[in-house]
């Protein structure tokens, strides 16, 4: 599994911490630069695996130590 992590922000401050996990074998259809500059949605489109359904949850819990730092 590719384990990817990213730190979106709104209006330049850190907003949510993301892990997302893909496996290797449709990781392997973008790299590090593409998945730095471009949307994991459309890189998956790209490599024929468009996302056909997801689910989001989305909650509020105390942070890690490393994740506050990262969000400030």
């Amino acid at each position: 599994m590719q384990r990817i992590v990213r730190l979106r922000r709104l209006d330049g401050e850190p907003f949510s911490y993301l892990v997302t996990y893909i496996p290797y074998d449709i990781a392997d259809g973008y790299d590090d630069e593409q998945l730095a500059s471009e949307s994991l949605i459309t890189l998956l489109e790209r490599a024929g695996h468009a996302p056909v359904e997801a689910e989001q949850t989305i909650t509020a819990t105390s942070a890690k130590p490393a994740v506050a730092a990262n969000l400030g």
